[in-house]
């Protein structure tokens, strides 16, 4: 605990927190996938595959949200070597918001953005289909 009172205005550490967090949501999708998540993705489906659709929105939104996460890390480690510490209170916030967006993000977050935007694409292919 004391780490954390003693650093809880290190742009540094905070930086390294942000890190952590953004290298989690990239690499945790990648371990826990299911061999039936693999085996539906690679199947073959008349016009095209939703399995991989769905896939990959997923893997983009992940890629796009941990990149950004990562992005923050760096820019609070900049300004931690420029010697620069934030208010007690913006700090607190940075420290409090990452954790609560990540945990959003996977609770609720990920799940409507990729069934939104593989639905739009699924539909667009529909169209497709049918114009040709």
């Amino acid at each position: 605990m004391d780490i954390l009172i003693n650093n809880i205005q290190n742009y540094s550490a905070l930086g390294l927190f942000w890190d952590g967090f953004g290298i989690f949501v990239l690499g945790v999708p990648a371990f826990f996938r299911a061999r039936k998540d693999i085996a539906t993705e690679s199947g073959t489906y008349f016009d095209f595959n939703p399995y991989e659709i769905r896939n990959k929105v997923s893997s983009r939104i992940d890629i796009t949200i941990g990149s950004l996460l990562l992005l923050g890390g760096f820019i609070f480690q900049f300004l931690g070597s420029l010697d620069l510490t934030p208010d007690s209170i913006v700090a607190i916030f940075y420290w409090v918001f990452c954790p609560v967006f990540v945990i959003y993000y996977y609770l609720l977050g990920k799940v409507w953005f990729v069934n939104r935007w593989a639905s739009e694409i699924e539909k667009t292919l529909r169209d497709r289909e049918k114009d040709s």
